[in-house]
């Protein structure tokens, strides 16, 4: 599969595992601040009731 770009958040931790990525595939990165983690107060790791 070719890819044309990547995209991660502008945090740090995510664009380095992203840039390790692009290296291999040859690609740009494209950071995002809109891509960061969001968090969820107290819904955070639940699970959704069946």
């Amino acid at each position: 599969m070719k890819f044309a770009a990547g995209f991660s958040s502008d945090l740090v931790r995510a664009k380095e595992t992203a840039e390790i990525i692009a290296l291999k595939h040859k690609i740009n990165i494209i950071t995002l601040k809109t891509l960061r983690e969001r968090a969820f107060g107290r819904l955070e790791g639940k699970k959704l009731e069946k």
